[in-house]
């Protein structure tokens, strides 16, 4: 299990706040969004790199007068749909009109810079998919009978799909806590709410097993769980820059913080800037986890 880095799961991994020494430091933009598919088009995050001994805040590495497009690209690579954002504050950038966005089909990120500077990026979104199994309502923690989740398969278009199983806890309140959790809360001093949404790591869909019908069968690890109560289980298909992104960190973390310079050799599929623009499919079931 492996904390979830990205904020299509509620939380925000870049807000252009990587830290440099100032010998080394050298000032990048950095964008973040993320396409859901058959879900509305999302904000678009535009911000800047920051010295060490600069004192972070978020109005100073916001970005807030550039113009941001996002595009639906035919197959021939040509735009079918343009949609303009606006800013809202701190970077933060909102679709003027509302639209679906559409799964297995390239969508193009363009921000120009007052500078004149250019940052691009491509997404193609994987396809959607269904679960096809009944899944309780209510499990008890631990207990004999497990979480299986059957699906139909995603599909992307030059691999196999990946995935990523996320739970996220609705109450978050302390007297929540599960046992490992509670014991990393009350005797180690960590953070409660940086449980509140967890992962499990990237896996390939020739890696589960499958059905008759092709459909695949996906257990939920209860070391997801760090709350009792309510909890959004999620299946989620991810692109290549989502994939690219956490695999590559995860290579230079190895689970810990990174190290200095260590955020030159994430991968992050952005041309003229650093950061994401991803997208993914997903399936949600919220189940509650007893006692």
């Amino acid at each position: 299990m492996k904390k979830v880095l990205f904020s299509i799961f509620l939380l925000t991994i870049l807000y252009g706040c990587d830290l440099y020494e100032e010998e080394q430091f050298e000032e990048q933009y950095a964008v973040e969004s993320y396409l859901i598919a058959d879900e509305k088009l999302p904000r678009v995050i535009v911000t800047k790199t920051l010295p060490i001994e600069v004192e972070f805040s978020k109005d100073r590495i916001a970005i807030p007068n550039s113009t941001v497009e996002v595009s639906l690209l035919k197959t021939d690579g040509s735009i079918e749909e343009r949609y303009t954002f606006f800013h809202a504050e701190s970077g933060h950038y909102f679709p003027e009109t509302d639209a679906l966005v559409k799964s297995e089909r390239w969508y193009h990120l363009t921000v120009t810079l007052t500078d004149g500077s250019l940052v691009e990026a491509k997404t193609f979104v994987p396809g959607t998919f269904k679960i096809v199994n009944e899944i309780a309502d209510n499990y008890l923690y631990q207990g004999d009978s497990k979480i299986s989740v059957s699906t139909t398969p995603s599909s992307y278009y030059n691999r196999f799909s990946y995935y990523m199983i996320t739970a996220k806890a609705v109450d978050t309140s302390e007297k929540n806590l599960t046992p490992y959790y509670e014991d990393l809360v009350k005797e180690k001093n960590s953070w409660i709410n940086s449980y509140y949404i967890n992962s499990t790591e990237i896996t390939s869909e020739n890696k589960y097993k499958s059905d008759s019908d092709g459909n695949l069968i996906m257990e939920i690890p209860w070391s997801l769980f760090a709350f009792y109560g309510q909890n959004d289980v999620s299946i989620n298909a991810i692109d290549d820059n989502i994939y690219d992104y956490m695999r590559s960190s995860d290579s230079i973390t190895d689970g810990s913080t990174f190290g200095s310079g260590s955020v030159q050799s994430i991968k992050y599929n952005i041309e003229g800037g650093i950061g994401i623009f991803g997208s993914l499919a997903r399936v949600t079931k919220q189940v509650e986890i007893n006692q």
